[in-house]
Protein backbone atom coordinates (compact mmCIF):
# COMPACT_ATOMS: atom_id res chain seq x y z
CA UNK A 1 0.00 0.00 0.00
CA UNK A 2 1.14 3.55 -0.75
CA UNK A 3 3.00 5.05 2.26
CA UNK A 4 1.39 8.70 1.34
CA UNK A 5 -1.84 7.40 0.95
CA UNK A 6 -1.40 5.34 4.90
CA UNK A 7 -0.14 8.68 6.41
CA UNK A 8 -2.83 11.00 4.66
CA UNK A 9 -5.63 8.46 6.36
CA UNK A 10 -4.06 7.61 9.74
CA UNK A 11 -2.17 10.71 10.81
CA UNK A 12 -4.95 12.69 11.62
CA UNK A 13 -6.71 10.22 13.68
CA UNK A 14 -3.19 9.26 15.31
CA UNK A 15 -2.19 12.83 16.68
CA UNK A 16 -6.08 13.87 18.09
CA UNK A 17 -6.34 9.91 20.09
CA UNK A 18 -2.38 10.58 21.30
CA UNK A 19 -3.88 13.97 21.88
CA UNK A 20 -6.40 12.30 24.14
CA UNK A 21 -4.13 9.97 25.84
CA UNK A 22 -1.47 12.17 27.01
CA UNK A 23 -4.39 14.94 28.77
CA UNK A 24 -6.48 12.17 30.10
CA UNK A 25 -2.47 10.85 31.29
CA UNK A 26 -2.27 14.44 32.99
CA UNK A 27 -5.77 14.51 34.27
CA UNK A 28 -5.45 11.07 36.34
CA UNK A 29 -2.70 12.24 37.92
CA UNK A 30 -3.59 15.56 38.64
CA UNK A 31 -4.91 15.98 42.42
CA UNK A 32 -4.38 19.64 43.31
CA UNK A 33 -6.94 20.96 44.98
CA UNK A 34 -9.35 23.20 42.77
CA UNK A 35 -9.21 26.66 41.98
CA UNK A 36 -12.04 28.95 43.98
CA UNK A 37 -14.07 29.96 40.87
CA UNK A 38 -13.25 25.97 39.93
CA UNK A 39 -15.09 24.51 42.68
CA UNK A 40 -17.84 26.85 42.47
CA UNK A 41 -18.42 25.32 38.87
CA UNK A 42 -18.11 22.07 40.57
CA UNK A 43 -20.55 22.78 42.85
CA UNK A 44 -23.37 24.01 40.29
CA UNK A 45 -22.58 21.11 38.51
CA UNK A 46 -23.38 18.91 41.91
CA UNK A 47 -27.03 20.68 41.44
CA UNK A 48 -27.70 19.61 37.92
CA UNK A 49 -26.38 16.33 38.55
CA UNK A 50 -28.55 15.48 42.12
CA UNK A 51 -31.65 17.44 39.57
CA UNK A 52 -30.71 14.92 36.34
CA UNK A 53 -30.54 11.89 38.94
CA UNK A 54 -33.79 12.23 40.69
CA UNK A 55 -35.93 14.86 38.57
CA UNK A 56 -35.53 13.54 35.30
CA UNK A 57 -35.07 14.95 32.03
CA UNK A 58 -37.57 17.27 31.51
CA UNK A 59 -36.77 19.38 34.52
CA UNK A 60 -32.82 19.18 34.02
CA UNK A 61 -33.93 20.85 30.63
CA UNK A 62 -35.35 23.54 31.77
CA UNK A 63 -33.29 24.33 34.47
CA UNK A 64 -30.37 24.02 32.32
CA UNK A 65 -32.11 27.02 30.04
CA UNK A 66 -33.73 29.00 32.49
CA UNK A 67 -32.64 28.32 36.06
CA UNK A 68 -31.04 30.54 38.08
CA UNK A 69 -27.80 29.65 39.60
CA UNK A 70 -25.69 32.56 40.30
CA UNK A 71 -24.36 35.72 38.16
CA UNK A 72 -23.12 33.15 35.22
CA UNK A 73 -25.70 31.67 33.09
CA UNK A 74 -26.15 28.13 33.68
CA UNK A 75 -25.08 25.82 30.33
CA UNK A 76 -22.10 24.84 31.52
CA UNK A 77 -23.10 22.98 34.82
CA UNK A 78 -25.80 21.67 33.28
CA UNK A 79 -24.27 20.35 30.68
CA UNK A 80 -21.26 18.80 32.92
CA UNK A 81 -23.95 17.60 35.55
CA UNK A 82 -25.80 16.00 33.39
CA UNK A 83 -22.68 13.98 32.06
CA UNK A 84 -21.79 13.53 35.91
CA UNK A 85 -25.67 12.60 36.87
CA UNK A 86 -25.42 9.96 33.82
CA UNK A 87 -21.80 8.20 34.95
CA UNK A 88 -23.28 7.73 38.55
CA UNK A 89 -25.96 6.04 37.35
CA UNK A 90 -23.81 4.08 35.23
CA UNK A 91 -21.23 2.90 37.47
CA UNK A 92 -22.43 4.27 40.99
CA UNK A 93 -20.74 7.29 42.85
CA UNK A 94 -18.63 9.14 41.10
CA UNK A 95 -16.47 12.20 41.91
CA UNK A 96 -15.93 14.80 39.83
CA UNK A 97 -12.29 14.06 39.91
CA UNK A 98 -12.60 10.84 38.34
CA UNK A 99 -11.50 10.32 34.67
CA UNK A 100 -15.26 9.49 33.92
CA UNK A 101 -16.34 12.84 34.70
CA UNK A 102 -13.17 15.13 34.33
CA UNK A 103 -11.72 13.57 31.15
CA UNK A 104 -15.56 14.64 29.49
CA UNK A 105 -13.57 18.64 29.55
CA UNK A 106 -11.40 17.12 26.20
CA UNK A 107 -14.58 17.67 24.09
CA UNK A 108 -13.94 21.54 24.72
CA UNK A 109 -10.14 21.93 23.12
CA UNK A 110 -11.54 19.25 20.08
CA UNK A 111 -14.59 21.19 18.99
CA UNK A 112 -12.92 24.02 18.96
CA UNK A 113 -10.18 22.84 16.80
CA UNK A 114 -12.78 21.45 14.50
CA UNK A 115 -14.32 25.24 14.00
CA UNK A 116 -10.61 26.49 13.62
CA UNK A 117 -10.08 23.67 11.11
CA UNK A 118 -13.10 23.97 8.92
CA UNK A 119 -12.73 28.19 9.02
CA UNK A 120 -9.78 27.10 7.50
CA UNK A 121 -10.77 24.97 5.13
CA UNK A 122 -13.14 27.23 3.97
CA UNK A 123 -10.70 29.91 3.35
CA UNK A 124 -8.53 27.15 1.71
CA UNK A 125 -5.55 27.86 4.31
CA UNK A 126 -3.95 24.43 5.93
CA UNK A 127 -6.50 22.82 8.15
CA UNK A 128 -4.92 20.46 9.49
CA UNK A 129 -2.17 22.76 11.24
CA UNK A 130 -4.65 25.09 12.24
CA UNK A 131 -6.68 22.21 14.09
CA UNK A 132 -2.82 20.81 15.39
CA UNK A 133 -1.89 24.62 16.41
CA UNK A 134 -5.85 24.88 18.00
CA UNK A 135 -4.67 21.70 20.10
CA UNK A 136 -1.43 22.45 21.47
CA UNK A 137 -2.04 25.66 22.32
CA UNK A 138 -1.16 25.68 26.41
CA UNK A 139 -3.09 28.49 28.08
CA UNK A 140 -6.15 26.43 26.00
CA UNK A 141 -5.97 22.94 27.11
CA UNK A 142 -4.61 24.03 30.49
CA UNK A 143 -7.88 25.61 31.57
CA UNK A 144 -9.75 23.22 29.53
CA UNK A 145 -8.82 20.35 31.66
CA UNK A 146 -10.37 22.24 34.34
CA UNK A 147 -14.19 22.26 35.33
CA UNK A 148 -13.96 26.00 33.96
CA UNK A 149 -16.47 27.86 31.81
CA UNK A 150 -14.15 29.61 29.56
CA UNK A 151 -13.13 26.46 27.33
CA UNK A 152 -16.87 25.60 26.46
CA UNK A 153 -17.64 29.19 25.29
CA UNK A 154 -14.68 29.25 23.59
CA UNK A 155 -15.70 25.99 21.44
CA UNK A 156 -19.06 27.31 20.65
CA UNK A 157 -17.85 30.71 19.96
CA UNK A 158 -15.68 29.12 17.50
CA UNK A 159 -18.66 26.65 16.27
CA UNK A 160 -20.59 29.52 15.43
CA UNK A 161 -18.38 31.67 13.80
CA UNK A 162 -17.36 28.55 10.89
CA UNK A 163 -21.49 27.79 10.93
CA UNK A 164 -21.07 31.37 9.94
CA UNK A 165 -18.66 30.87 7.13
CA UNK A 166 -20.51 27.74 5.81
CA UNK A 167 -23.50 29.99 5.63
CA UNK A 168 -21.66 32.21 3.40
CA UNK A 169 -20.94 29.97 1.10
CA UNK A 170 -23.98 28.35 0.64
CA UNK A 171 -26.64 30.43 2.33
CA UNK A 172 -29.62 28.55 3.56
CA UNK A 173 -31.91 29.26 6.59
CA UNK A 174 -31.26 25.29 8.23
CA UNK A 175 -27.43 27.21 8.12
CA UNK A 176 -28.41 30.48 9.41
CA UNK A 177 -30.60 28.94 12.18
CA UNK A 178 -27.91 26.58 13.25
CA UNK A 179 -25.63 29.60 13.70
CA UNK A 180 -27.76 31.72 15.56
CA UNK A 181 -28.58 28.54 17.92
CA UNK A 182 -24.85 28.45 18.51
CA UNK A 183 -24.61 32.12 19.18
CA UNK A 184 -27.03 31.58 21.77
CA UNK A 185 -25.56 28.64 23.42
CA UNK A 186 -22.55 30.38 23.55
CA UNK A 187 -23.95 33.64 25.27
CA UNK A 188 -25.46 30.86 27.83
CA UNK A 189 -22.36 29.84 28.39
CA UNK A 190 -20.84 33.07 29.83
CA UNK A 191 -21.31 36.25 29.06
CA UNK A 192 -18.03 37.31 27.50
CA UNK A 193 -19.18 35.50 24.48
CA UNK A 194 -20.63 39.08 23.34
CA UNK A 195 -17.24 40.55 23.10
CA UNK A 196 -16.24 38.55 19.92
CA UNK A 197 -18.78 36.20 17.71
CA UNK A 198 -21.33 38.36 17.21
CA UNK A 199 -19.15 40.89 15.63
CA UNK A 200 -17.33 38.85 13.74
CA UNK A 201 -20.77 36.67 12.50
CA UNK A 202 -21.79 40.51 11.80
CA UNK A 203 -18.80 41.42 9.76
CA UNK A 204 -19.88 38.00 8.03
CA UNK A 205 -23.35 39.10 7.45
CA UNK A 206 -22.15 41.89 6.18
CA UNK A 207 -20.58 40.27 3.11
CA UNK A 208 -22.92 38.10 2.21
CA UNK A 209 -25.57 37.79 -0.60
CA UNK A 210 -28.24 36.74 1.26
CA UNK A 211 -28.10 39.26 4.40
CA UNK A 212 -31.57 39.40 5.77
CA UNK A 213 -30.97 36.22 6.74
CA UNK A 214 -29.65 37.92 9.92
CA UNK A 215 -33.12 37.86 11.02
CA UNK A 216 -33.00 33.79 11.32
CA UNK A 217 -29.41 34.49 13.32
CA UNK A 218 -31.60 36.58 15.59
CA UNK A 219 -34.51 34.72 16.22
CA UNK A 220 -32.83 31.53 16.91
CA UNK A 221 -29.64 33.11 19.18
CA UNK A 222 -32.59 34.91 21.09
CA UNK A 223 -34.77 31.94 21.66
CA UNK A 224 -32.16 30.05 23.03
CA UNK A 225 -30.56 32.75 25.38
CA UNK A 226 -33.30 35.64 26.06
CA UNK A 227 -34.99 33.56 28.91
CA UNK A 228 -32.39 33.69 30.75
CA UNK A 229 -30.77 36.97 30.55
CA UNK A 230 -34.58 38.44 30.78
CA UNK A 231 -34.92 36.49 34.44
CA UNK A 232 -31.58 37.79 35.45
CA UNK A 233 -31.28 41.50 34.54
CA UNK A 234 -30.50 42.26 38.21
CA UNK A 235 -28.21 39.81 38.63
CA UNK A 236 -26.06 40.93 35.36
CA UNK A 237 -25.97 44.15 36.70
CA UNK A 238 -24.13 43.32 40.10
CA UNK A 239 -22.33 40.97 37.84
CA UNK A 240 -21.10 44.51 35.35
CA UNK A 241 -20.60 46.21 38.82
CA UNK A 242 -18.35 43.66 40.09
CA UNK A 243 -16.32 43.19 36.78
CA UNK A 244 -15.69 47.33 36.47
CA UNK A 245 -14.15 46.94 40.16
CA UNK A 246 -10.96 45.24 38.72
CA UNK A 247 -7.70 46.11 39.83
CA UNK A 248 -5.34 47.95 37.12
CA UNK A 249 -2.60 49.85 38.00
CA UNK A 250 -2.25 52.15 34.67
CA UNK A 251 -4.47 52.38 31.46
CA UNK A 252 -1.47 51.29 29.25
CA UNK A 253 -1.30 48.28 31.63
CA UNK A 254 -4.65 47.62 30.59
CA UNK A 255 -4.25 47.85 27.01
CA UNK A 256 -0.76 45.64 26.42
CA UNK A 257 -2.32 42.89 29.24
CA UNK A 258 -3.92 40.37 26.70
CA UNK A 259 -1.46 41.37 23.87
CA UNK A 260 1.52 40.43 26.14
CA UNK A 261 -0.66 37.07 27.45
CA UNK A 262 -0.87 36.28 23.77
CA UNK A 263 2.85 35.30 23.73
CA UNK A 264 2.33 33.43 27.70
CA UNK A 265 -1.07 31.83 25.98
CA UNK A 266 0.84 30.02 23.30
CA UNK A 267 4.24 29.50 25.10
CA UNK A 268 7.18 27.68 23.67
CA UNK A 269 4.28 27.42 20.11
CA UNK A 270 5.65 31.43 20.46
CA UNK A 271 8.49 30.08 17.92
CA UNK A 272 5.98 29.92 14.74
CA UNK A 273 5.05 33.05 15.10
CA UNK A 274 7.18 34.57 12.30
CA UNK A 275 5.26 32.12 9.80
CA UNK A 276 2.43 34.83 9.44
CA UNK A 277 5.31 36.63 7.46
CA UNK A 278 4.37 34.48 4.59
CA UNK A 279 1.04 35.64 5.34
CA UNK A 280 -0.68 37.09 2.18
CA UNK A 281 -2.52 39.95 3.56
CA UNK A 282 -5.14 40.05 0.74
CA UNK A 283 -5.95 37.19 1.52
CA UNK A 284 -7.45 37.82 4.62
CA UNK A 285 -11.31 37.77 4.96
CA UNK A 286 -12.78 41.40 6.64
CA UNK A 287 -14.50 38.66 9.38
CA UNK A 288 -10.73 37.51 10.58
CA UNK A 289 -9.88 41.09 11.32
CA UNK A 290 -12.84 42.00 12.85
CA UNK A 291 -11.54 39.19 15.10
CA UNK A 292 -8.69 40.48 15.64
CA UNK A 293 -10.06 43.68 16.11
CA UNK A 294 -12.57 42.49 18.97
CA UNK A 295 -9.51 42.47 20.98
CA UNK A 296 -9.67 45.99 21.48
CA UNK A 297 -13.27 45.15 23.24
CA UNK A 298 -11.77 42.99 25.77
CA UNK A 299 -8.94 45.30 26.60
CA UNK A 300 -11.80 47.55 27.94
CA UNK A 301 -13.05 45.06 30.94
CA UNK A 302 -11.43 46.26 33.82
CA UNK A 303 -11.28 43.00 35.59
CA UNK A 304 -8.39 41.09 33.11
CA UNK A 305 -7.44 37.23 33.29
CA UNK A 306 -5.78 35.30 31.04
CA UNK A 307 -8.11 32.71 30.36
CA UNK A 308 -10.76 35.50 29.56
CA UNK A 309 -8.56 35.41 26.17
CA UNK A 310 -9.35 31.25 25.11
CA UNK A 311 -11.91 32.93 22.77
CA UNK A 312 -9.11 34.82 20.79
CA UNK A 313 -6.24 32.60 20.72
CA UNK A 314 -8.15 30.65 17.72
CA UNK A 315 -7.13 33.52 15.33
CA UNK A 316 -3.84 32.90 15.91
CA UNK A 317 -3.92 29.27 14.82
CA UNK A 318 -6.01 30.17 11.91
CA UNK A 319 -3.02 33.07 10.71
CA UNK A 320 -0.34 30.72 11.45
CA UNK A 321 -2.29 28.19 9.23
CA UNK A 322 -2.33 30.70 6.13
CA UNK A 323 0.94 31.18 6.44
CA UNK A 324 2.36 27.64 6.72
CA UNK A 325 0.14 27.20 3.71
CA UNK A 326 1.98 29.96 1.39
CA UNK A 327 5.15 28.67 2.13
CA UNK A 328 7.06 27.17 -1.37
CA UNK A 329 8.93 24.25 0.56
CA UNK A 330 7.01 21.25 1.12
CA UNK A 331 9.72 19.89 3.30
CA UNK A 332 9.93 22.63 5.13
CA UNK A 333 6.27 22.58 5.91
CA UNK A 334 6.69 18.90 7.09
CA UNK A 335 9.39 19.62 9.35
CA UNK A 336 7.75 22.76 10.91
CA UNK A 337 4.81 20.54 11.58
CA UNK A 338 6.51 18.14 13.48
CA UNK A 339 8.03 20.36 15.08
CA UNK A 340 5.21 22.12 16.26
CA UNK A 341 4.20 18.99 17.47
CA UNK A 342 7.09 18.44 19.66
CA UNK A 343 7.24 21.35 20.88
CA UNK A 344 3.75 21.72 21.06
CA UNK A 345 3.41 18.09 23.67
CA UNK A 346 6.90 19.26 25.73
CA UNK A 347 4.76 22.33 26.02
CA UNK A 348 1.78 20.86 27.22
CA UNK A 349 3.55 19.39 30.36
CA UNK A 350 5.66 21.52 30.36
CA UNK A 351 8.42 19.75 30.42
CA UNK A 352 11.09 22.92 30.09
CA UNK A 353 11.69 25.69 32.55
CA UNK A 354 10.92 28.22 29.71
CA UNK A 355 7.40 27.51 30.60
CA UNK A 356 8.42 27.80 34.32
CA UNK A 357 10.51 30.94 33.66
CA UNK A 358 7.93 32.53 31.28
CA UNK A 359 5.11 31.99 33.99
CA UNK A 360 7.03 33.75 37.02
CA UNK A 361 7.79 36.72 34.71
CA UNK A 362 4.32 36.77 33.65
CA UNK A 363 3.62 36.96 36.83
CA UNK A 364 5.47 39.45 37.83
CA UNK A 365 5.45 41.92 35.56
CA UNK A 366 2.12 42.10 34.33
CA UNK A 367 -0.44 39.97 36.05
CA UNK A 368 0.37 41.08 39.62
CA UNK A 369 -0.02 44.72 38.08
CA UNK A 370 -4.09 43.51 37.03
CA UNK A 371 -5.24 41.37 40.08
CA UNK A 372 -4.63 41.19 44.11
CA UNK A 373 -5.42 37.98 44.52
CA UNK A 374 -3.60 34.33 44.05
CA UNK A 375 -2.71 33.80 40.48
CA UNK A 376 -4.59 31.13 38.47
CA UNK A 377 -1.82 28.93 37.54
CA UNK A 378 -3.52 26.62 33.91
CA UNK A 379 0.01 25.92 32.38
CA UNK A 380 1.60 23.52 35.24
CA UNK A 381 2.49 20.04 35.52
CA UNK A 382 0.00 17.75 37.23
CA UNK A 383 0.15 17.86 41.00
CA UNK A 384 -0.49 15.78 43.88
CA UNK A 385 -0.67 18.75 46.60
CA UNK A 386 -4.49 17.80 47.85
CA UNK A 387 -3.53 18.93 51.71
CA UNK A 388 -4.05 14.79 52.10
CA UNK A 389 -7.94 14.74 51.23
CA UNK A 390 -7.16 11.74 48.99
CA UNK A 391 -5.07 9.37 51.46
CA UNK A 392 -8.15 11.09 54.43
CA UNK A 393 -11.10 9.32 51.77
CA UNK A 394 -8.96 6.13 51.21
CA UNK A 395 -8.51 5.70 54.35
CA UNK A 396 -12.40 6.15 55.10
CA UNK A 397 -13.67 3.03 52.50
CA UNK A 398 -14.07 0.44 54.44
CA UNK A 399 -15.15 2.17 57.70
CA UNK A 400 -18.42 2.40 59.16
CA UNK A 401 -20.82 4.64 57.17
CA UNK A 402 -20.61 7.32 59.50
CA UNK A 403 -17.05 8.86 61.60
CA UNK A 404 -16.06 11.97 63.47
CA UNK A 405 -13.74 13.72 62.43
CA UNK A 406 -11.66 16.20 64.71
CA UNK A 407 -9.13 18.61 63.21
CA UNK A 408 -6.23 20.00 65.00
CA UNK A 409 -4.43 23.39 63.50
CA UNK A 410 -5.55 25.36 60.37
CA UNK A 411 -3.49 24.87 57.59
CA UNK A 412 -3.78 27.48 54.78
CA UNK A 413 -3.16 27.15 50.93
CA UNK A 414 -0.21 28.99 49.90
CA UNK A 415 -0.98 31.17 47.06
CA UNK A 416 1.02 28.47 44.20
CA UNK A 417 -1.63 26.27 44.95
CA UNK A 418 -4.29 28.55 43.31
CA UNK A 419 -7.11 28.26 45.51
CA UNK A 420 -9.42 30.81 47.20
CA UNK A 421 -11.24 28.04 49.55
CA UNK A 422 -9.38 26.96 52.63
CA UNK A 423 -8.20 23.55 53.09
CA UNK A 424 -11.46 23.23 55.59
CA UNK A 425 -13.92 23.99 53.23
CA UNK A 426 -12.33 21.40 50.68
CA UNK A 427 -12.91 18.72 53.37
CA UNK A 428 -16.49 18.27 53.68
CA UNK A 429 -17.86 18.55 49.49
CA UNK A 430 -14.42 15.99 48.84
CA UNK A 431 -16.02 13.38 50.99
CA UNK A 432 -19.64 13.97 50.23
CA UNK A 433 -19.46 13.39 46.92
CA UNK A 434 -17.47 9.61 47.65
CA UNK A 435 -20.46 8.65 49.86
CA UNK A 436 -18.39 9.40 52.90
CA UNK A 437 -20.49 10.14 55.93
CA UNK A 438 -18.44 12.61 58.47
CA UNK A 439 -18.80 14.98 61.19
CA UNK A 440 -15.93 17.80 60.80
CA UNK A 441 -15.21 19.75 63.73
CA UNK A 442 -12.06 21.92 64.54
CA UNK A 443 -10.86 21.60 67.65
CA UNK A 444 -7.82 24.42 69.69
CA UNK A 445 -7.05 22.07 72.35
CA UNK A 446 -6.00 18.08 72.52
CA UNK A 447 -8.17 18.38 75.70
CA UNK A 448 -11.31 19.52 74.24
CA UNK A 449 -13.92 15.97 74.38
CA UNK A 450 -14.45 16.55 70.94
CA UNK A 451 -11.10 16.13 70.23
CA UNK A 452 -11.18 12.73 72.62
CA UNK A 453 -14.48 11.16 71.29
CA UNK A 454 -13.20 11.40 67.62
CA UNK A 455 -13.21 8.34 65.60
CA UNK A 456 -10.44 10.00 63.78
CA UNK A 457 -7.78 12.55 64.74
CA UNK A 458 -6.28 14.46 62.37
CA UNK A 459 -3.10 16.85 64.00
CA UNK A 460 -1.37 19.70 60.97
CA UNK A 461 2.15 20.16 61.79
CA UNK A 462 2.70 23.22 60.07
CA UNK A 463 0.87 26.11 58.79
CA UNK A 464 0.20 25.07 55.43
CA UNK A 465 -1.00 22.18 53.71
CA UNK A 466 2.43 21.93 52.02
CA UNK A 467 3.42 20.10 56.22
CA UNK A 468 3.04 16.46 57.19
CA UNK A 469 -0.67 15.45 58.39
CA UNK A 470 -0.79 13.05 60.99
CA UNK A 471 -4.11 10.71 61.30
CA UNK A 472 -5.06 8.74 64.03
CA UNK A 473 -7.73 6.30 63.50
CA UNK A 474 -9.32 5.04 67.03
CA UNK A 475 -11.50 2.32 65.93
Amino acid sequence: MDWHRIKERFAGPAFVFGWIWLNLWWMSADRLLRDGDEEGHVGAMELFKDIWVEQGFLRWFWETWQGNYGEYPPLFAGIMGAWWGLITQLLGTTPPSDIAVRGALLIWPLLTACGVGRIAYRLKWDWKFAGIMTLLTPLLVGVGRHFMLEPMMTALSTLSIAAAVEWKDNPTIAKACATGLLLGLGALTKQTMVFVAPWVIFAIVLNATKRWHILFILLCCTIVMGPWFLGNLSVQEQYLTASAAGKTDTISMQLVFYPLTLFYSFGLLSIFFPLVKSTNWTQIPRAIWGWIGTVFLLMLIPKQYPRLMLAWLPVVSLLLSCGFANMTHKRYQQIIRLGAILIGVLGLQPAFNFQKNLEDQYKESIFSKTDDGCPQIWIRPPSRIDGGLYELSESLKDRPARNNIAIFGNPQVPCHIQTTHAWRDHLEPYLRRRDIEATVTTVSDLEDPMWQDADIQIIWKGDTIETPMEMIVQR
